[in-house]
C-alpha cells in the first residue's frame, strides 16, 4: 500500500486510500507544527490476510495518520479506527496514529489492533475517547504515548466483584493506600513475584517473538 509521494521541504498531505496528492498548507486535521512533517488523512485497515508489514516512518510528531471516523455520525466504535490492524506480525516505528473527531463525538478511536504479534514502537496515539482499541491477541507497545483526555464518571459500569487492579511500588502523591475503595478486586502492594506474571516475557510469551522484530524490550522487572 502507497500511502503517497514525500516532500523535500514544507508539509505532504495525502487524502483518501492510495492517493498520492501533495498540498501546502498551515495545519489540517490536528497534524503538524513548526517544523516539517507528513499528514495522511484517510483510515487505513491492515487485513487478516496481511502478514508481517511493517511501517517506518520519520518520527512519531512527523509522520501522521489522521481520520475522523466517530460514534456520534453513526460509526460502531470497532469500525472508528483511523488505522486498523488485523494481519499478524504488524510493526510500526516512529509514526502518529490521530482521531479528530474530538470530545463531543464520543467514541472515536485513533489505533485498533487485534493483531497477534503487533508491535507499535515510538509511536503515539491521540484522540479524545477509546483512543487505543487494544482489543484482543498478544501486542507489545513501547516509548510512545497515549494521549486521551476524556476523564469522567463513565468508569462507573465497572463490577467491583470481578476487577482485578493490582499496585505494585506506588510512589509520590496519592500513593497513601488507606483511602482507596474497598473492592473485592483491588490488590495492594503486590510482591515481585506476584508482579512478575505480568511482564513482557510470562504475559505476552515477548522472549518468543519480540527479538526478531529488532526493538528494543525488558523481559521482566
Amino acid at each position: 500500500m502507497s500511502l503517497g509521494r514525500r516532500r523535500r521541504a514544507g508539509v505532504a498531505v495525502v487524502q483518501g486510500q492510495e492517493a498520492a496528492a501533495d498540498a501546502e498548507l498551515e495545519d489540517k486535521g490536528g497534524c503538524g507544527g513548526g517544523e516539517r512533517w507528513e499528514c495522511y488523512v484517510e483510515n487505513v485497515i491492515v487485513e487478516k490476510t496481511k502478514w508481517n508489514v511493517m511501517m517506518v516512518g520519520d518520527g512519531k510528531d512527523a509522520t501522521i495518520v489522521s481520520g475522523g471516523l466517530n460514534f456520534v455520525d453513526g460509526t460502531p466504535t470497532f469500525k472508528t479506527a483511523t488505522f486498523a490492524v488485523v494481519g499478524q506480525g504488524f510493526i510500526a516505528r516512529d509514526m502518529g496514529f490521530h482521531n479528530t473527531a474530538g470530545a463531543a463525538k464520543h467514541q472515536a478511536v485513533a489505533l485498533m489492533s487485534t493483531a497477534d504479534h503487533s508491535v507499535f514502537y515510538r509511536c503515539t496515539m491521540d484522540a479524545y475517547q477509546d483512543t487505543l482499541y487494544a482489543h484482543s491477541n498478544r501486542q507489545f507497545y513501547s516509548n510512545g504515548s497515549l494521549i486521551d483526555p476524556t476523564v469522567g464518571s463513565r468508569g462507573r459500569h465497572i463490577c467491583p466483584d470481578t476487577i482485578f487492579y493490582a499496585e505494585f511500588q506506588n510512589l509520590g502523591p496519592g500513593s497513601v493506600t488507606k483511602n482507596r475503595v474497598k473492592w473485592r478486586g483491588l490488590k495492594l502492594n503486590l510482591s515481585a513475584a506476584q508482579v512478575k506474571k505480568f511482564t513482557v516475557g510470562p504475559f505476552i510469551n515477548g522472549d518468543k517473538w519480540i527479538p526478531a522484530t529488532g526493538v528494543s524490550y525488558k523481559s521482566g522487572l
